[in-house]
């Protein structure tokens, strides 16, 4: 199947989207990014060859995905080279089913919004792909739309009988994490200090000392992306409760914010006055924690990159942390030989041996 998006228009969601779809029918059943092109071929030639192995595409379409101009100001959809107008005018001409997956709000443009070969597009019937907490529900049931319905075993009776149709719907649960087929990953060049497993449990976050982070498909234990910027090593990490981000924690005083699907830096945050040793995430998802040398915690805003609060208390380096499953209170490990538990309102913290 073909998953066409708009980078500036839901690249995070996408990847989502794609992580799940790979988990249901294999990563390489999937064509997801126009990167996957190879290099000198003519990429309106190649969009047109891989519709003839597609069965279906898919087309995320957020509030941005109409709208979307060029560095000139041009309406992309207005353009003929256009890659996402490419690859649905080669869908529609091949007559493949083409399924718009609505997120963020937005709608099924209408014809008059559309260029004249794009609007069948405005007639096929979408579904809606919500955030967190329905993200999963809503996938759920376009997995069961494009899930063929398993046949039914045959009886003794008409086992000798040409197989009919199955008349049962099939019901399908949450995806279950995919199975790991190695056991040993490899890639990193020094020593790796943290680790984070993605919600949906399709990736592995690692931190190292080479001073970069990797994400890892858990099914195939390929490196999906490397994560550089840090200018010193990386010893922790963790993942959003959404899996759309990821935070690190460096030697170079810094803790930085990921996009998942594009692996550019979000946010750095800074403040910290020596090594940051740990992270965590809130279970809401709204701030990160962060353990330091300078003895300290840190409460930091995802939205805007600012320390909520300064948590002080512990006589020595601080090495670890992590936040309550209903974001209340925080726990630290020090070098001072004690863990704390910290309200996370009050900062407000008692010594637990």
């Amino acid at each position: 199947m073909f998953l066409s998006y708009r980078r500036e228009d839901s690249i995070s969601i996408a990847g989502r989207i794609r992580d799940r779809l790979a988990n249901q029918f294999g990563a390489d059943h999937v064509f997801f990014d126009i990167d996957a092109i190879p290099f000198g071929v003519d990429f309106r030639d190649h969009i047109d060859r891989m519709m003839t192995e597609c069965d279906v595409v898919l087309v995320v379409i957020g509030r941005r995905w109409v709208d979307a101009v060029d560095e000139h100001g041009q309406r992309r959809l207005d353009q003929a080279g256009d890659f996402v107008r490419l690859e649905i005018e080669a869908a529609l001409r091949r007559e493949i089913p083409v399924v718009p997956l609505l997120v963020d709000g937005a709608t099924i443009p209408q014809p008059n919004q559309l260029p004249e070969s794009l609007t069948d597009l405005a007639y096929r019937n979408g579904t809606q792909v919500r955030y967190d907490p329905d993200f999963h529900t809503d996938i759920d049931r376009l997995l069961l739309r494009l899930t063929p319905a398993p046949a039914a075993p045959a009886s003794p009776q008409t086992a000798t009988k040409p197989a009919q149709p199955a008349q049962t719907p099939a019901t399908v649960t949450r995806s279950q994490s995919p199975k790991p087929r190695v056991s040993v990953l490899k890639g990193h060049a020094d020593y790796v200090g943290g680790c984070a497993v993605a919600p949906d449990g399709t990736r592995i976050v690692s931190a190292s000392a080479d001073k970069t982070l990797r994400i890892w498909d858990v099914a195939t234990g390929d490196t999906r992306r490397t994560l550089q910027g840090h200018t010193e090593a990386v010893y922790g990490c963790a993942v959003a409760p959404d899996g759309t981000w990821i935070v690190s924690a460096s030697r170079d005083k810094t803790l930085r914010i990921w996009d998942v699907a594009t692996g550019d830096t979000r946010r750095t945050l800074e403040g910290h006055t020596d090594w940051v040793q740990g992270c965590a995430v809130a279970p809401d998802g709204t701030c990160v924690l962060s353990a330091s040398n300078d003895k300290t915690l840190r409460i930091w805003d995802v939205a805007t990159g600012d320390t909520r609060r300064t948590l002080e208390g512990h006589t020595e380096w601080v090495q670890g942390c992590g936040v309550a499953p209903d974001g209340t209170w925080i726990v630290s490990a020090s070098n001072d030989k004690t863990l704390r538990i910290w309200d996370a309102a009050t900062g407000e913290s008692v010594v637990a041996g």
